[in-house]
């Protein structure tokens, strides 16, 4: 089976950046694509809309980004529109986020905490993150969830940390109800 589309020109744009030696502008650029995007979820539905022919479709993007966008990110927008992956737009640029990210070191982390943390408590987190992991930098978002109870909930990529209160308590009830059943 072949690689997906999206993994496909994000490797493709990656690799283009890495020998133009343009990755720095054109993460931004990607960025910054990844932005308008998701606050113009009707210019993407034009964008796909079937009865809007691919010249049309190439002429409203040039309309737009000429003047504002790269002769690369023009180049590579044309193409996605050519060959129909508009759609996947925002996960071909996902995947080109996190293939930087890793050339990079740079890992991402999602804590959560049953209340909000002083800035303290985020510099340790940050500094044990960067100590327990192969990363040079951790960026690193903070959100609340009271359900929680306590304690923090830590992901990073597909790993878990869950050191809540409310996972404790979870843990203490499954065992406790084991030994209930074997005391039946």
């Amino acid at each position: 089976m072949g690689k997906l589309a999206k993994t496909v020109y994000a490797d493709a744009l990656f690799d283009l950046a890495e020998e133009k030696e343009i990755l720095e502008p054109l993460m931004e650029e990607v960025a910054a694509m990844r932005q308008i995007l998701q606050e113009n979820p009707s210019f993407c539905r034009l964008i796909v809309h079937p009865q809007l022919h691919k010249d049309e479709k190439e002429k409203l993007l040039m309309d737009i980004f000429q003047g504002r966008a790269s002769d690369t990110m023009l180049g590579f927008l044309k193409l996605i529109v050519e060959k129909e992956h508009f759609r996947e737009l925002p996960e071909i640029f996902e995947q080109f986020t996190q293939r930087y990210m890793a050339f990079h070191h740079i890992g991402a982390a999602v804590v959560t905490s049953a209340m909000e943390l002083t800035e303290k408590q985020k510099q340790q987190i940050q500094k044990r993150l960067l100590e327990t992991t192969s990363y040079r930098e951790v960026r690193t978002e903070y959100r609340v969830d009271p359900s929680l109870l306590g304690g923090i909930v830590i992901r990073i990529g597909d790993r878990v940390v869950d050191g809540s209160i409310k996972n404790k308590l979870d843990q203490l009830t499954r065992t406790l109800s084991r030994l209930q059943l074997a005391t039946d």
